[in-house]
């Protein structure tokens, strides 16, 4: 097997006990459980997705339903989960919360909010690829997760 010079160095500072500042935030923000924070989703026959969702979102003002595509959110919510999203004030976000926004290419993500700063909300990714965890401001923010449904397999 052939080891490259960045990866034999790598291995020697990380056994050396040297550690990157942000590796050590990156780790304490994931020990929390936001995934015990975040509503679960409602199995409901796969016909029956868009009306609940959908009546849910009628009962109360500032809601809208969002649908997920693909396994990025996995396990949390799988592929064709409908997504309640209430626009609740920025400032009136907590942590353990699901958030909803636009990245920086204008698509839409699911993430935890973890931790409030000055510039905005540092949030977590909902998949278990242990992705950085990225700062939400408000211009990019939508809402938060208020209830989800999924379709039975």
């Amino acid at each position: 097997m052939k080891t490259s010079l960045f990866s034999s160095f790598a291995l020697a500072l990380l056994l050396s006990g040297c550690e990157d500042p942000n590796a050590q935030e990156i780790a304490a923000l994931r020990q929390h459980d936001y995934v015990a924070l975040s509503p679960m989703a409602i199995l409901v026959p796969k016909t029956k997705v868009a009306s609940a969702a959908d009546t849910m979102a009628s009962l109360r003002p500032n809601t809208q339903v969002l649908y997920c595509e693909g396994s990025a959110m996995s396990p949390r919510y799988k592929d064709g989960t409908a997504l309640v999203v209430e626009n609740v004030s920025f400032d009136s976000l907590e942590e353990g919360m699901t958030s909803v926004s636009h990245d920086a290419s204008g698509l839409i993500v699911v993430r935890y909010l973890a931790k409030k700063t000055a510039e905005g909300w540092m949030t977590i990714d909902l998949s278990a690829d242990g992705e950085p965890p990225v700062l939400l401001q408000a211009s990019r923010y939508v809402g938060v997760v208020i209830m989800a449904f999924s379709p039975e397999d």
